[in-house]
């Protein structure tokens, strides 16, 4: 009876192993992850949410993508500096095992932005013979027609079936391609997967619709406009609104994309204002120079509203929809800015960054004020960066006096490290005398004055607060409540 027994056991341990034999082999090793789970016909599957999973960089020149937005993104535009940085990248998936694959398809959701006509910088390619060098790898291009879009909520359904020459194979790669040279388009990629079948659309485009939130005869205030933006917690709205509102100050221009980026608020002033980076003329129309809209003009602009580092604004890719009023210098006399929200209107000049610093100026909502630090990546990095207001009148003044709060620590020279300025152009700027200084001991706020009177009576004046780090020091400046009157 043993001896039967043990040749039933034999027989059908033999049968299992015949039966699991003929199982497609999914993308990775079952006994890997999920507790030895893995979803059948599912070789790739990453959301990029986070980091970007099975995928590496490979950087040629450049180091364009990113996980932002919880996407899978790549530009070679530098926002801050408004500079292009020419770029090669590859982000590469690792080894897919499509031996026992009958056909398999590519599928994910992009957003593409911003592709010169002569630019062919974003492709989808496919090998077998990965060399570990995307610039020596002899690859397939499969990617087909890529839709560009027009803003940053539509994304598109990218499906397309293999090459049938890698259907069998094994090692087979797949790698995002992106690339720019003076100019640059920005991709956004999220949901990629790799599935056993076939594309739906074989390669077809599918966008999503984007619903508009109000119309042009029911625009939001610039107010309305920000309350909607903190109702939603800073993230960008559903779709594009209408905001109506006065040119407070002209930012500046852009001559890569031909937009403006400029402040409008309800009043003129530059109190509660929303910034409106990037925009376009009417109907989409190219602007030519930072004269082309003037301070004082009502407006009426279309796009996408949202927050970002702390700056409450209307999306790039958004355009005027009406311009009335020849522009005039505002009514309102001095400046307030209390940055319990965010920048109120101020904006960012970064004069110099050190390599591996990508900003200085910042808003801290935690302690409500806007807060400069050259410390990053555990070093002190060199750097000079303006946090510069919009532009005011002092018009029918004989004195005038800047007013603000402030905290800083970690200095080594103070008077060097932490400057006011002021400026009556925006380009020549005068160091104003500070009436205390933080001794660095703590982060208790201490009230300062500056004496303006010299540009009192002026039609256009700016001030500034300048920080400098070195290597020796990089302090942290904290800065609210700031009043000129």
């Amino acid at each position: 009876m043993k001896a039967i027994f043990k040749s039933v056991m034999a027989l059908m341990a033999i049968c299992a192993f015949t039966a699991c034999s003929d199982v497609p082999m999914p993308y990775s090793d079952p006994s890997e992850e999920n507790g030895g789970e893995e979803n059948a016909g599912v070789y790739l599957d990453e959301s990029f949410e986070s980091n970007f999973g099975k995928f590496s960089v490979s950087n040629v020149k450049g180091t364009p993508w990113v996980i932002d937005y919880k996407t899978a993104k790549a530009t070679g535009y530098d926002n801050a500096a408004q500079k292009t940085t020419e770029s090669e990248s590859y982000l590469v998936s690792a080894p897919i095992d499509l031996t026992s694959s009958n056909g398999a398809h590519l599928q994910f959701e992009y957003i593409l932005r911003y592709v010169n006509a002569s630019q062919n910088a974003n492709k989808v390619l496919i090998t077998d013979n990965y060399t570990g060098d995307p610039t020596t790898t002899a690859w397939t291009d499969m990617t087909g027609t890529l839709t560009e879009g027009t803003d940053w909520l539509t994304f598109v359904t990218y499906d397309r079936n293999l090459p049938e020459a890698f259907i069998g194979k094994n090692n087979v790669v797949i790698a995002l391609m992106y690339s720019c040279k003076t100019s640059s388009s920005t991709i956004e990629v999220k949901n990629l997967k790799l599935l056993e079948g076939t594309a739906q659309n074989a390669g077809g485009d599918t966008p999503k619709p984007n619903t508009d939130l109000n119309t042009e005869a029911t625009a939001w205030t610039v107010a309305e406009a920000l309350q909607k933006i903190s109702e939603n917690g800073g993230e960008a709205l559903s779709g594009e609104a209408y905001v109506k509102g006065v040119i407070s100050s002209i930012d500046f221009y852009n001559e890569t994309y031909k937009s403006l980026s400029y402040y409008i608020s309800d009043d003129g002033s530059a109190n509660n204002t929303l910034q409106i980076y990037s925009g376009k003329g009417i109907d989409g129309a190219d602007f030519n120079s930072k004269n082309d809209l003037k301070v004082g003009q009502k407006v009426v602009v279309k796009g996408i509203l949202k927050a970002f580092n702390g700056k409450n604004e209307m999306d790039k890719n958004n355009r005027l929809i009406s311009v009335s009023g020849g522009g005039e210098t505002p009514a309102v006399t001095g400046l307030t800015a209390t940055f319990a929200t965010g920048n109120d209107g101020f904006s960012v000049k970064n004069v110099s960054l050190s390599e591996g610093l990508t900003e200085v100026w910042k808003f801290d909502a935690a302690n409500k004020c806007m807060k400069a630090n050259g410390y990053a990546n555990k070093k002190n990095n060199p750097a000079q960066s303006m946090l510069v207001s919009p532009a005011f009148s002092l018009e029918g003044l004989t004195t005038a006096t800047l007013t603000f709060k402030q905290a800083a620590k970690h200095m080594k020279n103070a008077a060097d490290e932490l400057q006011v300025l002021a400026s009556t152009d925006g380009t020549n700027w005068t160091k104003l005398n500070m009436s205390a200084m933080p001794d660095g001991s703590n982060w208790n706020l201490i009230s300062t004055t500056c004496d303006l009177s010299a540009f009192a009576g002026k039609a256009t004046v700016y001030i500034a607060f300048q920080y400098t780090s070195t290597t020796e020091a990089a302090p942290e400046w904290r800065v609210n409540n700031v009043v000129v009157k």
